[in-house]
């Protein structure tokens, strides 16, 4: 039984990722499907599938290395953390390209969309390139 599905979820892609399989196989949950989306609308992943209570991620790679190369987990059930728009913007200054999925009371967005809109948030994952 996995107590905080996301935590599962950034191991089982890093572990994917650092093996440089096609394919990752996760089980089935609405807040992964959520990621997922997210990481393909931006084009992160190649695609995923739903079957039989599982999830298939297939990873996007480009001349043999894949777009990403990890995934870090910023809030955890024991350790919240919340970033207004000051935080947000030092993060992105001392970071450069990295991506952060933040958490709103509008939805998952991207750092830069918190700071268009001037929300601020919880930052759930980072995606280091």
């Amino acid at each position: 039984m996995v107590t905080f599905i996301l935590g599962d979820f950034v191991n089982k892609f890093n572990l994917g990722l650092r093996r440089k399989t096609k394919q990752i196989r996760l089980p089935f949950s609405k807040v992964i499907v959520k990621f997922l989306m997210f990481f393909f609308n931006i084009g992160l992943i190649f695609s995923f599938n739903m079957e039989k209570g599982f999830l298939n991620v297939f990873f996007k790679y480009y001349y043999g290395k894949s777009i990403i190369k990890k995934l870090r987990l910023l809030s955890t059930p024991s350790r919240r953390i919340y970033w207004n728009l000051n935080k947000i913007k030092r993060y992105k200054n001392s970071k450069g390209f990295n991506l952060v999925i933040i958490s709103t009371y509008e939805g998952l967005m991207l750092s830069v969309d918190c700071l268009r809109k001037r929300i601020g948030g919880e930052p759930l994952i980072e995606v280091i390139f």
